[in-house]
């Protein structure tokens, strides 16, 4: 069967679809925001997430650090 779907939507299906572990490194908890909603992160927790938003967390727990 062949699939019509564009390179774009192929390539966002898979970006959506990968999985990535996020770790609140720091010592202090953390809340990172995502599509203007809230998510918890205690001190030192890993957590499965959408590599997508594994990588925008982890650039806002560096940003809050530096």
């Amino acid at each position: 069967m062949r699939d019509y779907r564009s390179e774009a939507a192929k390539a966002r299906d898979e970006a959506e679809s990968k999985i990535a572990i996020f770790t609140n490194f720091s010592n202090e908890d953390f809340v990172g925001y995502y599509d203007g909603k809230p998510h918890y992160f205690k001190a030192g927790q890993s957590k499965h997430i959408q590599e997508f938003r594994a990588r925008h967390f982890a650039r806002a727990l560096a940003n809050k650090i530096l």
